[in-house]
């Protein structure tokens, strides 16, 4: 494969995570303001890609608890 190839597949899956993440982002915002005495409980979670680099993340659950 070319480096041209390598570099718009490589493009392109971050422009659609980045939509993604942006999408949730907004979701949740929008949640969080309609009630404001539910508790969210986190829970983070490691992805671990190689030895040297791990991304992290959190799931949020809302709910009265």
């Amino acid at each position: 494969m070319n480096i041209e190839k390598i570099v718009k597949r490589t493009f392109f899956v971050g422009l659609i995570i980045a939509g993604v993440g942006i999408l949730f982002s907004q979701g949740y915002a929008e949640e969080d303001s309609d009630d404001l005495t539910e508790k969210k409980r986190c829970v983070s979670h490691e992805i671990k890609l190689d030895k040297n680099s791990s991304t992290t993340y959190s799931t949020c659950k809302k709910g009265h608890w």
